[in-house]
């Protein structure tokens, strides 16, 4: 599931981060995929999640806010390439200051005087939750056979750069 997306550090805190996004999983006892651009900094993480169980949303939210504050202990940002959007402007209070968000916001008052360009993007709405945005509801239909195996293949064999048509 992509919901920490894509933060950036400064190189010289990228091995601190990997191991404090490593521990935060394990903590959770979620696996997780990271992989990216690490020569600068950038790294994508995809969390692994069993949205079988019961406690997955919670799982989500304590996983997300966990690697927000790290990413904001470290000097980085939410997102280095994908943007912030609805899913990350309502952290982003976490990372960037007061100060800095005013700015956000002048710029956006600037080219979207009526505000009706990306709402809730880079400036939250009045009660906008991160999480409302998960593209997941436990009562859709499962995956075709075939596709739910092409998928527990690549996370056997860890085949993350196998086109996953060709394993249909």
């Amino acid at each position: 599931m992509q919901f920490i997306e894509d933060a950036a550090l400064p190189p010289s805190a990228l091995a601190t981060y990997v191991r404090g996004v490593r521990e935060v999983l394990e903590r959770s006892e979620t696996t997780g995929v990271i992989f990216g651009h690490a020569a600068d900094a950038h790294v994508h993480v995809n969390p692994l999640l069993d949205v079988s169980r019961p406690d997955w949303r919670d799982r989500v939210e304590h996983i997300l806010l966990e690697v927000t504050d790290l990413v904001s202990k470290l000097g980085g940002t939410l997102t280095g390439e994908h943007g912030d959007g609805r899913l990350r402007t309502p952290l982003l209070d976490r990372v960037w200051n007061p100060e800095e968000r005013r700015r956000f916001a002048i710029i956006k008052q600037a080219f979207d005087p009526s505000a009706v360009f990306n709402p809730g993007v880079k400036i939250p709405v009045p009660r906008q939750h991160a999480l409302d945005v998960v593209k997941y509801d436990p009562a859709l239909d499962p995956l075709p056979p075939a596709a739910r195996e092409a998928l527990s293949t690549v996370e056997r064999e860890r085949a993350y750069s196998r086109f996953r048509l060709d394993l249909l």
